[in-house]
């Protein structure tokens, strides 16, 4: 007998600033009616705009048993508190939380709720290429890998003061917080680290609060080393890296979506371009959050302690 699935009809939105009104919209998009509650009145005028039913936070929780959280990370673990009483799922923006031993423990005594992290890199179509090319071998035993993320922080928003916003912020800015995605993409390839080693620094040319450049390295547990290295200083922005296995190395661009592979006599094995866009993986991730049966793709609440985990040993190694 085949299962039936269910898919969820109503969203609950806590937090609607950029990321809460893109995946408010993308939900209207699915003809889900989404409910949405925000502290700034700004950002509720224009979530209104777009067909979202503005309700207070206590009406939010009597509205829906579906949640998405999209507040400033370090409310996160207040927020996943407040809406686990009525929740059946929960999607958690990343980072899902700046202190993974009591998040962990609030949502281990949550069985019966469904949490998930939203790495929406995970939608990409070059990582899931990535993904299908390490599961089949192709590459052979992998050694390393090599990832670079960076950007120009000042053209992130414009019209917006990058100093004044989560991303100043002692707890939950910073670069690594920031670009948490590249830390979930080398637990999700390889699997859980053992070791990690790091160095966060301030450049001084941002007048920040908190490090805007960092370089990170993690062993996994069968030996793969695997570094990062994150900046949001200046341009040009830049989201590639390789990994390279003993058959074979694969070169690839998440920003250009590309994907190119050298065997270790030099001959091109495979080379693609990428059709889509940037807004089909925030697309694919809601898609996948709303209906039953696609929702193993997600990140669990799991794979979002983990990336903290990195986070929070880089940041103590540093003192912070």
């Amino acid at each position: 007998m085949k299962k039936k699935y269910k898919n969820i009809e109503a969203v609950g939105i806590l937090g609607l600033g950029s990321i809460g009104y893109r995946h408010a919209k993308n939900c209207l998009n699915q003809k889900v009616k989404v409910f949405g509650f925000d502290e700034c009145d700004s950002k509720l005028k224009a979530a209104q705009k777009i067909g979202v039913d503005i309700v207070s936070r206590k009406k939010l929780i009597e509205s829906t048993s579906n949640f998405i959280i999209c507040t400033p990370s370090f409310l996160h673990h207040r927020d996943l508190k407040f809406v686990l009483k009525g929740a059946k799922q929960v999607l958690v923006e990343k980072p899902i939380t700046h202190n993974y031993l009591l998040t962990s423990n609030l949502l281990k005594k949550s069985k019966s709720v469904k949490v998930y992290t939203a790495f929406n890199l995970r939608f990409h179509v070059v990582v899931k290429e990535i993904k299908n090319f390490l599961k089949n071998g192709f590459l052979g035993r992998i050694l390393w890998s090599n990832s670079v993320v960076c950007s120009d922080l000042r053209k992130w928003r414009p019209g917006t003061d990058y100093t004044n916003n989560y991303t100043n912020n002692l707890v939950a800015g910073g670069v690594i917080n920031d670009y948490s995605h590249e830390i979930d993409l080398i637990n999700f390839f390889f699997g859980k680290n053992k070791n990690v080693q790091g160095f966060i620094k301030n450049s001084q040319t941002l007048g920040l609060k908190v490090e805007d450049y960092s370089s990170i390295i993690m062993e996994n547990k069968t030996g793969i080393f695997s570094t990062i290295n994150f900046d949001y200083c200046c341009g040009p922005s830049i989201r590639k890296g390789i990994i390279r296995g003993i058959k074979a190395s694969l070169f690839y661009n998440l920003l250009k979506r590309r994907i190119k592979i050298i065997k270790n006599n030099g001959d091109v094995l495979f080379k693609k371009k990428y059709g889509s866009n940037f807004d089909e993986e925030y697309k694919n991730e809601i898609k996948s959050f709303l209906k039953e049966k696609e929702r193993h793709q997600l990140a669990s609440w799991q794979d979002g302690i983990e990336a903290s985990k990195v986070i929070d040993k880089i940041y103590k190694k540093s003192g912070k």
